[in-house]
């Protein structure tokens, strides 16, 4: 996966975290308006850093499949697209903000349990485990 494209979606959950945050302002507490506020902005933010760092190396020297990566964060755009409660929506957020500061660590087993987080998150949808694989950098 390219780094541009990780990039994207996680800049496309930031902005899915958002429109579900202005659409139901009315129904959200403060505390759960701020909470997704910062989730989106911290997701936007981990998008910026993809670019600018060599994601795609970090991912290869880790051994971790960057497909099932980029699926479960397709699964979290897609699930905040049409959930309706506050609290999994900022548990999608919050499980997507984990996973983009793992990767940004580049730590493996960090990066498989985020992965994991984030497809339990959504519900299970999607990748459940990011394995570290048998190749060799």
């Amino acid at each position: 996966m390219d780094p541009q494209a990780l990039a994207d979606l996680f800049s496309e959950l930031s902005k899915e975290i958002d429109q579900f945050r202005d659409a139901q302002q009315a129904n959200l507490s403060a505390d759960e308006f701020a909470t997704l506020g910062n989730a989106a902005s911290s997701l936007l933010h981990i998008s910026d850093q993809f670019i600018g760092q060599a994601i795609a190396d970090t991912l290869a020297n880790a051994q971790v499949d960057a497909q099932e990566i980029a699926t479960v964060t397709r699964n979290a755009n897609n699930a905040v697209k049409t959930i309706n409660r506050a609290m999994t929506v900022i548990n999608i957020a919050t499980a997507g903000v984990t996973l983009g500061t793992a990767i940004l660590s580049g730590d493996v087993g960090k990066i498989a349990s985020a992965a994991a987080g984030l497809a339990g998150a959504i519900g299970g949808g999607g990748a459940t485990t990011v394995a570290s694989s048998s190749k060799k950098s």
